[in-house]
């Protein structure tokens, strides 16, 4: 019940902040009345053009949340590890998608079909995972709000887009890539979750772990 409690902290937080309310309607209108406008249809399909708009607004979702938990430092430093732990996941994953579901309603009213959207999950939901690992992970060390938010976009944006112009360095930064499934479908999902499962197994147990339980 206070991992639930520290979600819907975090959540309305959110859904408080006008602005992000004027995006979120925006991004639920864009697809239908761009669509609408083009004298021609499109040669992609909606749910390409969701695709490409899901990880940026993941993205922004997961480093709103990251930022909020972060200046909420010293009241999460109260809680249990255990039950940070699963509050602050549980709210990085929400904010993330809070931000994808217009997107996706947004495709749906612009033609995408039910079952198309539901093939596209497992790749949406494993590049979330792997947006949250990262965030949790960078929950763990005593950092500033800004230091944890600009490392966030540089492993999960800005390092993947250096390492692919570099085949040496993606193969490094290939790990941090938490948009490959979205780019490159079902064949990514595995690699990305295994390495989403292993930053979030690092955030815990650094968190969790007896030398971090015995300074709580």
């Amino acid at each position: 019940m206070a991992a639930a409690a520290l979600w819907r902290w975090v959540w309305l937080s959110l859904l408080s902040q006008p602005l992000l309310g004027l995006l979120w309607l925006l991004l639920l209108a864009a697809q239908p009345f761009l669509r609408g406008l083009a004298p021609m249809p499109s040669s992609r399909s909606a749910l390409e053009v969701a695709l490409d708009w899901t990880f940026p607004a993941g993205l922004l979702g997961t480093t709103l949340s990251l930022a909020i938990l972060s200046r909420g430092g010293a009241f999460l430093s109260r809680l249990d590890s255990g039950t940070r732990f699963r509050g602050e996941l549980g709210a990085l994953l929400g904010a993330t998608l809070y931000l994808q579901l217009p997107i996706l309603l947004g495709a749906r009213l612009a033609g995408a079909a039910p079952g198309e959207l539901a093939r596209a999950l497992p790749a949406i939901l494993t590049t979330d995972l792997h947006l949250a690992g990262i965030a949790i992970l960078l929950l763990v060390p005593s950092l500033s709000t800004a230091l944890r938010a600009s490392l966030l976009l540089s492993a999960a944006w800005f390092l993947p887009a250096l390492g692919s112009a570099d085949e040496p360095l993606g193969r490094v930064t290939g790990m941090l890539d938490a948009a490959a499934p979205l780019r490159t479908g079902a064949q990514a999902v595995p690699i990305t979750l295994a390495s989403a499962l292993a930053l979030i197994l690092a955030a815990h147990l650094l968190r969790t772990g007896p030398a971090r339980s015995a300074s709580g």
